[in-house]
């Protein structure tokens, strides 16, 4: 979160509320951000590594989702109308659910 305050601190005076944008302060669309995060993954020398923005995107809800938040929040966190579509973010490994039967109060 802290680097999004940053981010916010540095990026252009804009009259929007996309926290992404172009140099000149536009909304940048999908497209432009897609060809960003390829050219980053490219000089970070991880291309071929199967580093997609979705790949991101699932990290980001496994790992909310392994820290504790629950479903509902993730959900709301991802913009998903529906909880089903939320799911299928949340492919969890054998260990997952071992920890979480372990965590049960009766366990």
């Amino acid at each position: 979160m802290v680097a999004v305050i940053d981010w916010l601190e540095f990026r252009p005076e804009c009259e929007h509320s996309s926290l992404f944008t172009t140099r000149a302060g536009n909304p940048m669309s999908v497209r432009d951000l897609h060809r960003m995060f390829c050219r980053t993954v490219g000089r970070a020398g991880l291309g071929g590594n199967g580093i997609t923005l979705h790949s991101l995107r699932h990290t980001f809800a496994v790992l909310l989702l392994r820290a504790g938040v629950d479903v509902r929040s993730l959900q709301r966190l991802l913009g998903h109308a529906s909880l089903e579509t939320t799911a299928q973010y949340l492919h969890l490994q054998t260990d997952d659910l071992r920890a979480a039967v372990d965590r049960h109060p009766l366990g």
